[in-house]
C-alpha cells in the first residue's frame, strides 16, 4: 500500500499476526492503486501504477501481488483492454479486484467481469440513465492532465447531474439485479 510520501505497507507484521506469533488485527490491504494514463493522481502525492495496455496491466497486478497485496485496487482511467487484462491476471494470481468502475467500462460489464466491489457511486448514475448512450459519450470525452483530479470531478459532476435527472426505473432494476446476482458490493461512502 502506498501513502503520501510513498511509504509502502510492510507485510512483516501481517505474517506474524497470521502465524499467531504477534498480537494484532487481521488487515486486508490493497497494493498501489492501478490507474490508466493520464492518472488522476498527482505523482508527488501518491505513487500510482499507471497502465497503458494489456502488458503493463498484467505487470502491475504481478507487482502488487509480489509486494504482498491482498487485492487489486483499480481506478477510473484504466482503458477497457487494460482492465480486461488486469482482471484476467488478478484471477491467475488469485487476487480479487476492487475499486472504481473504470470510466470507459459499463457497470454491468464491471460486475459481470468479476470485480468484487465498485467504490463510490459515480458510475451508477450513468448506468441507470434513460440516456445512457448520450451520457456514456460524455464520459468518453472527459479530458484531463495527469494529476488533475479536480478537472475530472468538474467534468464528471456535469455528467452525473444529467444522468441523475434521467433516471430509469427499468434500467435500475436491470443494473441492480446484475450487481445482486454477481454479489458486487457498492459501498455507500
Amino acid at each position: 500500500m502506498t501513502w503520501p510520501g510513498r511509504t509502502r505497507c510492510s507485510t512483516t507484521g501481517a505474517t506474524g499476526i497470521d502465524a499467531g506469533t504477534l498480537l494484532g488485527p487481521r488487515m486486508i490491504v490493497a497494493g498501489q492503486i492501478i490507474d490508466g494514463d493520464p492518472t488522476l493522481w498527482d505523482p508527488d502525492l501518491l505513487d500510482v501504477l499507471v497502465v497503458t495496455d494489456e502488458a503493463s496491466a498484467r505487470a502491475a497486478v504481478r507487482q502488487v501481488k509480489k509486494e504482498g497485496a491482498d487485492f487489486v485496487k483499480v481506478y477510473s482511467r484504466v482503458s477497457p483492454a487494460a482492465y480486461r487484462a488486469l482482471l484476467d491476471e488478478a484471477r491467475r494470481q488469485q487476487l480479487t479486484v476492487h475499486g472504481h468502475g473504470p470510466d470507459q467500462v459499463a457497470v454491468k460489464e464491471v460486475s459481470n467481469a468479476g470485480q468484487r466491489s465498485i467504490e463510490h457511486i459515480h458510475a451508477l448514475a450513468v448506468a441507470v440513465s434513460s440516456r445512457e448512450s448520450e451520457v456514456r459519450r460524455m464520459v468518453q470525452a472527459i479530458s484531463v492532465r495527469a494529476g488533475d483530479y479536480n478537472a475530472w470531478f468538474r467534468q464528471w459532476h456535469q455528467i452525473e447531474w444529467l444522468a441523475a435527472n434521467t433516471y430509469s426505473r427499468s434500467r435500475a432494476a436491470d443494473v441492480f439485479g446484475t450487481l445482486r446476482r454477481n454479489r458486487t458490493r457498492v459501498p455507500r461512502r
